[in-house]
């Protein structure tokens, strides 16, 4: 999550009192218990939380001038918050929260965040007054609900997991033996390069579309270290696909400019200079200027 959203997603406790909202939400137009502005742009016919119950949103941030800056829509896992069941005086208030406790299934709202109530604000918000949390209700459930939800999720995760612990098995020897036929010169008629220094070889072009900017993109991987052949990470031991929005900054600039290029559905291979990865200074299991080799499949633009 960006300092944007953590910024908006301050901890807080408190109890919104449905009563003195009511004559504001009946105009379209209003202010959270904490000061926040707010349109309502679509009621919904749903119910409203009451405290304890967990709220699952979909919520689009843009600028003052209705540029996108984040898009929370479409996630693997939609973004849920629990209404605090007690008051907490010395909370910082969070805006969304307060939003979403007076909120019903279905409401279509946007909330107006002052840029001077965001601590240390990115620079891509430099200039602007305010900043738009366009938020969508989908569901709310009590704690029981939401336990049994998670309990169930859980032992999908699992199950998941070692489904993907066994493709990762197949996945590992191709991997190594692409890295070894591209050293070799094996696959030189095969490898693409592009004018930013990503190399890319494609397996098996997709049927669908180029993502744009912005969208979320779903898909696996398997990295490995161009030197040793080593694997330091893949998404297949966590049992869940990786998912991102493209070019805004969330991944290194060699999955940036990798996805942009190929097509939803493709297998391929990224050959990334260390420039595009994590640089001269490496990270954690990555040492210091390391050149990555990822197999990706992009699953689906979400």
């Amino acid at each position: 999550m960006t300092k944007l959203f953590y910024s908006a997603l301050m901890l807080i406790s408190l109890a919104c009192l449905l009563n003195s909202c009511q004559s504001a939400r009946s105009t379209g137009e209003g202010k959270t218990k904490s000061g926040y502005k707010y349109t309502i742009h679509e009621k919904g016919n749903g119910q409203t939380p009451v405290p304890g119950d967990y709220v699952f949103f979909e919520m689009e941030i843009l600028g003052e001038d209705n540029s996108q800056l984040q898009n929370m829509k479409n996630l693997q896992r939609m973004p849920v918050m629990q209404i605090p069941e007690s008051i907490n005086k010395n909370a910082i208030a969070n805006p969304i929260q307060d939003l979403l406790a007076i909120s019903s299934v279905g409401d279509s709202v946007t909330l107006f965040i002052p840029i001077d109530s965001i601590p240390n604000p990115p620079q891509n918000l430099q200039g602007f007054s305010h900043v738009q949390y366009v938020v969508c209700v989908r569901d709310k459930m009590d704690k029981a609900g939401y336990d049994a939800k998670m309990e169930q999720e859980k032992q999908e995760a699992e199950k998941a997991r070692a489904e993907m612990a066994e493709q990762a098995t197949v996945i590992a020897p191709f991997v190594a033996e692409v890295l070894n036929d591209y050293k070799a010169g094996k696959l030189d008629k095969e490898v693409i390069t592009h004018d930013s220094g990503l190399k890319y070889i494609i397996h098996k072009e997709g049927t669908g579309r180029l993502a744009k900017d912005g969208e979320n993109v779903e898909a696996h991987y398997y990295g490995i270290n161009f030197d040793s052949g080593e694997m330091f990470d893949n998404s297949y031991r966590a049992g869940r696909a990786f998912s991102f929005p493209l070019n805004q900054g969330r991944v290194i600039r060699g999955w940036d400019v990798g996805f942009g290029l190929i097509t939803e559905g493709t297998e391929a291979t990224f050959i990334i200079p260390y420039q595009m990865a994590y640089g001269e200074a490496g990270r954690s299991g990555i040492p210091p200027k390391a050149d990555l080799v990822f197999h990706v499949n992009f699953l689906q633009i979400l």
